[in-house]
């Protein structure tokens, strides 16, 4: 504690954790340092020692402050369990002049536990209210290496990059390009990935020259990362992917037999597949103002423009091979009868080829397959 005078003034943080200090002391002890937890690095140890996660929470949840689970914050949002935080902090070998960017501020006492280890703490947050919040708790408690913004998560912070490490408080479906970028030489980054519908890894990336060397930890399950444009994402994974992208609902428009056609013709066509229990399925859709459940949604996207219905089974005709001269057919009709025809079908589908568990989607494992 600093002295004034002779005489030792606490600080904001260590007053407010005066309260619940036994609890604290608890929870570092038998969900820390407890036989099979994996947390041993006596900073990291010390910080969650000091820091008052009851300061983070709802007033009528802080009794359940140090028991080591998630608690909801508001706008489908939590603060993660004592045990990943600490996880994650010391998996990133933090030094105390050390750089950090953290995505995904939620409450801000991941951020106030990076504070405590380094010099200076970079948090992004998409949610406003929460942002705002979380500033405000903070700088309550003087944590003064923390800075805070609202904004996307995907951007980062890249007028203060590089960074020596990363962290993520939010689960993207595959590593942010961008924020690699904003990693320094020798840096480390720790992202929890995986969809809403898919499993979820804990994983920690080392920056080394021109290689991202991964290690999974653990699995794990935190809420999705939102934010960056729908459009910006399609034109990233077409400029990286060069295809196209076709979207199915939930429960799949092409029976088993036109799938397993598909997959035989997909390395000499440009088609990716995404499904639509993807983030990026779900966002498309939304944007679309289309309802996913509908027989007849499916989305077709190519070059920025999005097609839907027949228009699309129409697009995924002209790039299979054997398959255009349908296309051509298909487009002599009047699109009245080409609507007609194609809503026949997909609510008529399983009748034709089988039960709904014939389709390809969602069946466990095929998604990967799509996108893997």
């Amino acid at each position: 504690m600093p002295e004034m005078d002779g005489v030792t003034v606490a600080s904001p943080m260590d007053r407010a954790g005066m309260a619940y200090s036994a609890e604290r002391e608890r929870m570092v002890k038998e969900h820390l340092c407890a036989p099979g937890r994996r947390i041993r690095d006596e900073r990291v140890l010390a910080a969650m020692r000091r820091v008052p996660r009851h300061c983070f929470v709802p007033e009528d949840m802080q009794d359940l402050a140090y028991s080591d689970r998630p608690l909801p914050i508001g706008h489908d949002q939590t603060i993660s369990q004592p045990f990943i935080v600490a996880l994650m902090t010391q998996a990133l070998e933090l030094k105390a002049s050390d750089r950090v960017l953290e995505i995904g501020t939620g409450s801000g006492y991941q951020a106030a536990v990076l504070g405590e280890l380094v010099a200076e703490v970079f948090s992004v947050e998409i949610v406003e209210s929460l942002g705002e919040r979380a500033a405000r708790v903070l700088s309550e408690l003087g944590c003064g290496p923390v800075r805070t913004r609202i904004g996307d998560g995907h951007i980062g912070w890249p007028e203060e990059a590089p960074f020596d490490a990363i962290l993520l408080a939010c689960a993207p479906e595959r590593v942010p390009e961008g924020l690699l970028d904003q990693l320094g030489e020798g840096g480390r980054m720790i992202v929890p990935v995986g969809g809403v519908e898919k499993p979820q890894e804990l994983l920690l990336l080392r920056k080394r020259g021109e290689k991202v060397i991964r290690e999974s930890l653990i699995p794990v399950r935190f809420v999705p990362m939102t934010g960056k444009g729908v459009e910006d994402e399609m034109k990233s994974l077409a400029e990286k992917d060069k295809a196209s992208l076709l979207l199915f609902d939930g429960v799949c428009h092409l029976c088993e037999g036109s799938v397993q056609f598909i997959l035989q013709h997909e390395r000499d066509s440009e088609i990716r597949f995404v499904p639509i229990q993807s983030e990026l399925g779900r966002r498309l859709y939304s944007k679309a103002g289309l309802d996913p459940e509908a027989p007849s949604a499916m989305l077709f996207v190519e070059g920025g423009e999005t097609f839907e219905g027949s228009e699309a089974a129409l697009r995924v005709a002209a790039h299979l091979g054997g398959w255009p001269r349908l296309a051509l057919v298909g487009r002599l009709l009047p699109r009245f009868l080409r609507d007609g025809v194609y809503r026949f079908v997909a609510r008529n589908r399983y009748r034709w080829f089988g039960k709904r568990e014939s389709c390809l989607m969602p069946e466990p494992g095929q998604a990967e397959r799509f996108l893997g």
